[in-house]
């Protein structure tokens, strides 16, 4: 996988540390989503639930936090070794990275869950993943990220 991210122009410190992050991020997630789902199996078992009904919800549930391999993988400034120089605009390209990256899971979170502050209306559940797919791809218009916020931003302040 390094080899890749080298091939695709990455600087080989960020291409092999991003590469190690992303195995590590799914191998920690292999916890709570099936087929392995340790901690979904304990939760079912201390909640006396059916493990084969909750092992894919919990799969549901952490969808969000598949995002965050992603992440590294698009936005390299995430992993601090691809900044070289260190001014105001690398900084603030790093906490822009960093606030895309949290509003892109919550708002998968809340397009998978259906909820966010209160149920959204069938209407607008596709408007958080819409948000996700403008937050991942670094190549996406910023007018398509501020259409998709605002619409958010409504259904959440919506009564």
């Amino acid at each position: 996988m390094a080899s890749a991210a080298r091939e695709l122009g990455y600087a080989p410190d960020a291409a092999l540390l991003m590469a190690h992050m992303f195995v590590f991020y799914l191998g920690i997630l292999a916890d709570v989503t099936p087929p392995v789902a340790l901690a979904a199996y304990a939760a079912s078992t201390i909640a006396k639930l059916d493990f084969f009904k909750t092992g894919p919800y919990a799969g549901i549930l952490a969808l969000a936090g598949y995002l965050g391999p992603y992440m590294f993988a698009f936005h390299s400034d995430l992993l601090l070794v691809a900044v070289k120089n260190w001014d105001v605009a690398a900084a603030l390209g790093v906490l822009i990275s960093f606030a895309s990256g949290v509003v892109g899971m919550y708002s998968l979170a809340a397009g998978v869950t259906g909820y966010l502050r209160g149920p959204l209306p069938r209407y607008l559940l596709l408007t958080p993943l819409g948000v996700v797919n403008v937050v991942v791809n670094p190549l996406q218009s910023p007018a398509m990220l501020i259409a998709n916020m605002a619409a958010l931003m409504f259904a959440a302040l919506k009564k």
